[in-house]
């Protein structure tokens, strides 16, 4: 069993990964179905399990999963089944921001000081300018948290789990500054605890509750929730990393567990549908069709700015001058989606594994499924991750 130090540091891994978009002669011989594509990503990687969710601004246009929910079962994937979506969970964490920041409570330029003056107290002075748009698109500087070294300095945090935020949020704001403060881009799970302290601190509702309300409830995430699923003995997809070359079940009631306050940073899990629900919500904001946030939010959150948006990777892309993307792992599951809201495509895909090989093969995936839904390509897709 992998210790939690030890995944944790994997997880919070920021990276780039990069969706390739072949040639003309590679898309002649692409799979002509999704069903294939997953097979082909299995046999690549061995993950026990692998699905794929296509939507637009109607609904669902394709869904399949094939392969195990265990790989020591023989229990099939079922199109409903939730998985760990790891950081993946960063893009409905700023969208339930950009609800607050509509309504008036929020805005994306306040400084993190006007909210939580406590905690900026004691703050390096480096920080005195960052806002709350700074700690969304990695800007803060503020220490990366994704050692377990880093995770082992964090001292213990008391009171519920509102409180444990801003006592996490002081103490990172008293650690040195890992880039300069507000100029330049460094991945840091720490951001999205502190931006949702400040959410908490402007509605006097925890993370968890505003998430069911704007997110869970309003895309009919009937099936998401927070950590693990399968704790209570559902039989739904566990986890895997490998052991001596072979897959390993993880068991989610087993010693490794992601840290409570660090929720908003990436730890739902939900299923293919529930992620379609998420994806489509958005690109009907997007075609103007529900009020649920103004078009130029979203467009916001998917500009560029040093090197993502709010919330989300963005690039130009097949075609299209703008592609959001993210992808999540905690070590045992690996998520990746694309958004390209011009098109009215919005992309995941889903292991019920992590490794190198599986991680290769679920982009390759990815870009195949793209291909059948987007002819043609011609630039490079990056997808900002975990």
């Amino acid at each position: 069993m992998p210790s939690l130090k030890h995944v944790i540091g994997i997880f919070l891994v920021g990276t780039v990964l990069v969706l390739s978009t072949g040639n003309a002669e590679e898309k002649r011989t692409e799979p002509e179905s999704v069903e294939v594509i997953l097979r082909q990503a299995i046999a690549e990687s061995k993950a026990p399990g692998i699905g794929t969710v296509v939507v637009n601004s109607s609904g669902t246009v394709d869904l399949a999963v094939v392969g195990t929910k265990r790989a020591d079962r023989t229990t099939p994937l079922e199109p409903d089944d939730p998985f760990h979506i790891g950081s993946v969970t960063k893009p409905l964490t700023a969208t339930v921001i950009a609800r607050i920041v509509e309504a008036g409570s929020l805005a994306w330029d306040v400084p993190v000081a006007d909210v939580l003056p406590g905690v900026m107290r004691s703050a390096r002075p480096e920080f005195r300018n960052v806002t709350l748009a700074h700690l969304l698109a990695h800007e803060a500087g503020l220490k990366p948290m994704e050692e377990d070294a880093e995770l082992a300095e964090v001292p213990e945090l008391p009171g519920d789990i509102r409180a444990q935020r801003k006592h996490f949020a002081r103490w990172v704001f008293q650690q040195e500054p890992t880039v300069t403060p507000t100029t330049e881009y460094r991945y840091s799970n720490a951001h999205y605890v502190v931006a949702a302290a400040m959410a908490e601190a402007v509605t006097d509702k925890s993370w968890e509750e505003l998430i069911k309300e704007h997110v869970f409830t309003a895309f009919d995430m009937n099936s998401a929730g927070f950590g693990w699923a399968g704790k209570h003995g559902e039989d739904v997809p566990w986890g895997h990393r490998l052991r001596d070359g072979e897959f390993d079940p993880v068991d989610p009631n087993g010693e490794y567990q992601l840290p409570q306050y660090f929720g908003p940073a990436g730890d739902i899990h939900a299923s293919l549908p529930a992620m379609a629900g998420f994806l489509k919500g958005l690109l009907t904001v997007w075609r103007g069709e529900i009020d649920y946030l103004d078009r130029e939010t979203l467009q916001h959150m998917m500009t560029r700015r040093k090197r993502g948006g709010l919330g989300w990777g963005v690039t130009a892309a097949f075609d299209f001058d703008r592609v959001a993307t993210y992808s999540g792992s905690a070590d045992t599951f690996l998520m990746v989606v694309v958004l390209i809201p011009d098109a009215d495509l919005g992309f995941a895909v889903v292991a019920n594994a992590f490794s190198e090989e599986v991680e290769r093969a679920v982009i390759q995936a990815l870009r195949a499924t793209v291909r059948l839904y987007v002819p043609e390509q011609n630039t490079e897709a990056t997808t900002q991750k975990r």
